[in-house]
């Protein structure tokens, strides 16, 4: 691992424990009766971290913390629901069971087949898969990883995606090419969302209903896209538990990542870092897109 990002990770980890633990006691004044919390991953693996791209070895949980984070939800109480008991219920408007749960991973990593399935699947609980069409069963690297081995660095094949659904795992669209949707023109748009979700239908033979705005991109005109396009529930980046009745094409969740030890992982799931949804404000976006764009080459 680069010193950079072992610095980063560091420091991620110790600004976590700081906030959840300051504000450990005072969550429960804003627990929500009947609430689901989402978690979302990108990926699982125990790979050389000189072999990811840099965002990736940000965000690849080790197959040993993976495994120690679905024991202590089996442990604590938590109940881990399916993706099509998470929608149904998003749907009706109604409470969803105690301390519910669902487990999401983003863009569709190979080594979601090859270390998270095994881990999910031996202790009988799914989690919902969102798929970026364009580099399942293909030779493209994700622009983050470019330049590192494909064979860490590659995506599912459809029939790594097959197995899984055979195993009781659901997946979603992702979008066609992983672009910020709220930055496309109306035809763009229209196609990344319908695209995906054909070509995941015609694979897995199973109707993809579910949604994962890719960097959190959402607006009102993107919300109305992903209706049109047949979608019934969509979920962002911002942290956070959903009460019963929330917006279904605003579902919040909570990322889990390498900077997030064990205590770490449970003072998220308890809600005592959902502070952190300060950070995926629009004001927040619009500074760093200024930053990026201005200082930045």
């Amino acid at each position: 691992m680069s010193p950079l990002i072992f610095s980063r990770l560091l420091l991620k980890t110790a600004v976590k424990l700081g906030l959840g633990s300051a504000l450990f006691g005072v969550t429960p004044l804003w627990r929500v009766s009947g609430g689901l919390r989402v978690l979302y991953y990108h990926r699982v693996n125990d790979y050389p971290r000189q072999e990811l791209g840099l965002l990736s070895q940000e965000v690849s949980v080790a197959s040993q913390s993976f495994a120690r984070q679905l024991d202590y939800l089996q442990r604590h109480g938590y109940t881990v629901i399916t993706a099509e008991e998470a929608t149904a219920t998003l749907r009706s408007g109604q409470s969803f069971p105690p301390n519910a749960v669902l487990l999401t991973f983003d863009d569709g990593y190979a080594d979601n087949y090859l270390y998270a399935f095994p881990l999910l699947y031996e202790r009988r609980l799914s989690a919902l898969f969102f798929l970026t069409t364009d580099f399942v069963d293909a030779s493209l690297s994700f622009s983050w990883d470019q330049g590192k081995t494909v064979e860490y660095n590659r995506a599912l094949t459809w029939e790594e995606v097959r197995r899984m659904a055979e195993g009781n795992m659901a997946f979603g669209s992702h979008t066609k090419s992983h672009p910020r949707l709220d930055r496309l023109a109306p035809s763009a748009l229209a196609y990344e969302l319908e695209e995906s979700k054909r070509l995941i239908e015609q694979q897995v033979h199973h109707p993809v209903t579910c949604l994962a705005y890719p960097a959190g991109g959402c607006s009102p005109a993107v919300v109305a896209a992903s209706r049109c396009a047949g979608y019934t529930a969509a979920f962002t980046t911002v942290p956070g538990i959903n009460a019963p009745g929330c917006d279904a094409f605003r579902v919040r969740r909570s990322e889990v990542s390498a900077s997030d030890p064990l205590l770490v992982f449970a003072l998220k799931v308890r809600g005592s870092l959902d502070v952190l949804a300060l950070k995926e404000s629009p004001k927040f976006r619009r500074i760093c897109d200024f930053i990026t764009f201005r200082f930045l080459p």
